[in-house]
């Protein structure tokens, strides 16, 4: 996406005195923006093209805000930030607000350091959404995308209906099939932290966000609140401005300043609606603010804004870790691929010299393999791949031991700690397991078997030079002499001590 499009904005308003003020000031904060004086119109220029964020009036005529708002979540356009700009927050339908699948609420005012800050902030949530589809898209080009990630629907928001998890899946189709939000994968209702040092704000606090289904933890202090994230993290914290020892300032700093197992969303408490406190809280790290005269409606609104956050960005880890996993996995069977078995092979190989210990490989390959496709389809052979792997886990005794397939038919057993006679009867016990195994093609119960070459630190010349290339050479011979041999058999070495 063009930098125009990130920094772009819909500004949708009836009234020409506030679309050319409030646009002047975008402009001149470097956003490109563009104007509409309805909602009817508003939503042709999204048809053309791409927007960040929108920022609409509410009571407009022809289609008015809550009205454009369902239309654009209805065409599945998810990345756009829907801010509802407000005459006066208290009036304003919140519930109502967030079916609509907007994002968040400011009120029509002169722009402030506030003002400006929440529409950061919804160039940063279109940011994330777009980094979300962009890495699920990824995965699924690759065909990589696994029933976690497949599985997704909406974060657990009030008013939205949302698909039972296994109805949805991860096609082209579907990352365009949202509602309020980008739909992302699972996560929990997040905790709220709440720290104050006024009991009777707090209680009232606490009851209302209780009620809106989240488990409230509380602290008096920000020292006590700190200590009671080190223990369990909890993803959202609310925290007054003006507390004793360790204000709320400082304690958004500390935060800021650790690692944390996710994000922590902050959100900054205060009796002061002046600029400069607003403006010394998200310098301090936190991602929004609230006047402690907040009614309930927009502390749902708040919380529910800052779920869609966190929401996004579990969604997204959870889809870079899983590129980074399945980038290491072969897609048809599950084992590892040839990648992670040349990287943790090299590993092993350090670890073994290390603490001076034995390591063994195992090269194995399906004996006639090309007959099964060419006789019963590649179906089947893909079943038999499946099946043998399946049994190569279940056979290897110890969690240590690893299997890989390296390519076609071909694997590998990487064995720890193991010298060449206990690797020559593993693989001798994994043998007989495979030609054991029962499987069924073309309507008949048939038997594969699997030829083995055996190789280790053990039966290299220099040990102290060997490379994971090396090893598997090693076994590679052994493995053609048992093919050689006549197949379904184990071929290993002498430990070169005998072999000299």
């Amino acid at each position: 996406m063009s930098k125009a499009a990130t920094s772009s904005i819909l500004l949708v308003d009836d009234d020409e005195v506030v679309l050319t003020l409030i646009g002047r000031i975008l402009e001149s904060r470097g956003f490109d923006v563009v104007q509409a004086s309805n909602g009817r119109d508003a939503l042709d220029l999204i048809s053309e093209r791409s927007f960040s964020v929108m920022l609409t009036d509410w009571h407009m005529p022809v289609m008015d805000g809550m009205v454009l708002a369902e239309k654009v979540r209805a065409r599945g356009m998810d990345e756009i930030c829907i801010v509802m700009h407000t005459v006066e927050d208290g009036y304003f339908d919140y519930e109502r607000g967030r079916e609509a699948g907007i994002d968040d609420y400011l009120a029509k005012r002169p722009p402030d350091v506030a003002w400006h800050a929440r529409i950061k902030a919804a160039f940063g949530t279109a940011d994330l959404r777009r980094s979300v589809k962009a890495a699920r898209a990824s995965l699924a080009a690759a065909e990589l995308v696994t029933p976690a990630i497949a599985a997704v629907h909406s974060p657990p928001l009030r008013g939205l209906d949302v698909p039972e998890a296994g109805h949805s899946h991860a096609t082209g189709e579907d990352f365009g099939n949202i509602t309020q939000v980008m739909a992302v994968s699972v996560m929990p209702v997040p905790q709220v932290l709440l720290v104050d040092d006024d009991e009777i704000m707090m209680e009232r606090l606490k009851i209302a966000i209780t009620e809106m289904g989240h488990e409230v933890i509380t602290a008096t202090d920000g020292a006590a609140a700190l200590a009671l994230l080190r223990q369990h993290l909890m993803s959202v914290v609310v925290l007054d401005r003006n507390m004793p020892g360790l204000d709320g300032l400082e304690l958004c700093r500390s935060i800021r300043r650790q690692t944390w197992p996710g994000y922590v969303y902050v959100i900054l408490l205060t009796a002061h609606d002046a600029e400069k406190d607003i403006l010394l809280g998200l310098d301090a790290g936190a991602d929004d603010y609230l006047s402690k005269r907040v009614s309930d409606a927009e502390l749902a609104a708040r919380l529910s804004t800052a779920t869609r956050v966190l929401s996004l960005e579990h969604s997204l880890k959870s889809a870079v870790e899983e590129r980074q996993r399945m980038a290491m996995t072969d897609s048809l069977t599950g084992a590892h691929n040839r990648r992670y078995f040349m990287r943790h092979l090299r590993a092993e190989l350090k670890r073994a010299r290390r603490f001076g210990t034995d390591l063994s490989l195992l090269a194995l390959d399906i004996d006639h393999f090309k007959l099964i496709n060419d006789n019963h389809g590649h179906a089947a052979g893909d079943m038999v791949l499946q099946k043998l792997v399946q049994r190569i886990k279940n056979f290897l005794p110890r969690e240590c031991d690893w299997c890989a397939r390296l390519g076609g038919e071909e694997f590998a057993v990487v064995l720890p700690q193991t010298d060449l006679a206990g690797a020559a009867v593993l693989a001798e016990d994994l043998r007989k397991a495979v030609e054991e195994l029962s499987i069924r093609l073309s309507g008949a119960v048939r038997t594969i078997t699997v030829s083995i070459g055996v190789s280790g630190l053990q039966a290299m010349p220099a040990p102290e030079s060997a490379t994971a290339e090396m090893l598997l050479a090693h076994a590679d011979r052994y493995l053609y002499k048992s093919k050689e041999g006549g197949r379904n058999r184990v071929t290993s070495p002498k430990p070169r001590a005998l072999a000299a």
